[in-house]
């Protein structure tokens, strides 16, 4: 997977959203601190952009390594974009995410409400292989 065939569909301080239409991929980074809802205004829609971009069957790549997490009101709106995916036809998801225990334990959290079951990676090489091991 050649992740610089991904086209953005946005990015600003809170998250970045692409897709790769040949592999049918989609990809989600998020940064920093989650806390104000102003800073997402645009969130689900440019989630229901990117997801316009796929077809049934979609992998999906999170990035939580600039992630530091969110005031406890905005886990519906990751829970949200989550079941968006899903009803969409997400297929694999895969979570690159660092060491942090804690911040890990809150992602968790998140996934276990939408009903998703990652696999979580701590290197990109390791994560695309896994995906890439699937075609």
């Amino acid at each position: 997977m050649d992740m610089l065939r991904f086209t953005k569909v946005s990015k600003n301080n809170s998250y970045e959203l692409s897709y790769d239409e040949s592999s049918n991929c989609l990809f989600v980074a998020f940064f920093g601190l989650w806390d104000k809802m102003s800073q997402l205004d645009y969130y689900i829609e440019d989630v229901k952009t990117m997801v316009a971009h796929s077809r049934p069957g979609f992998d999906i790549i999170y990035d939580f390594t600039q992630y530091k997490g969110c005031i406890n009101q905005l886990v519906s709106l990751h829970v949200e974009a989550q079941n968006l995916l899903l009803g969409a036809g997400m297929d694999k998801a895969a979570v690159l995410i660092s060491e942090n225990e804690l911040l890990r334990a809150s992602v968790e959290f998140i996934f276990q409400m939408s009903g998703i079951t990652p696999t979580f990676f701590c290197n990109i090489g390791m994560l695309q292989k896994w995906l890439d091991s699937f075609k």
